[in-house]
């Protein structure tokens, strides 16, 4: 695994997405948080969770020479 797919799966984190969304509720409850900002805060995660698998499959085995990084490509 390289530094690409260990970022990728960093951000995506399941764990603390559930305890984001735990305190963000807790945010709103106590009127730090607008339900607006909550919306967006909540899409993010989501976004981002299920973003995971399609960047993970393209950078790995990508449909496009040349798409990914030159970690892959060999120099002599």
């Amino acid at each position: 695994m390289n530094s690409l797919g260990l970022g990728v799966l960093m951000n995506t984190r399941a764990l603390v997405e559930l305890v984001e969304l735990v305190v963000l509720n807790a945010a709103l409850d106590l009127g730090v948080l607008s339900p607006v900002l909550l919306t967006m805060m909540v899409l993010m995660a989501l976004v981002t969770t299920f973003m995971t698998t399609p960047i993970l499959t393209t950078h790995e085995n990508p449909a496009v020479p040349g798409i990914t990084s030159s970690l892959h490509s060999s120099t002599g």
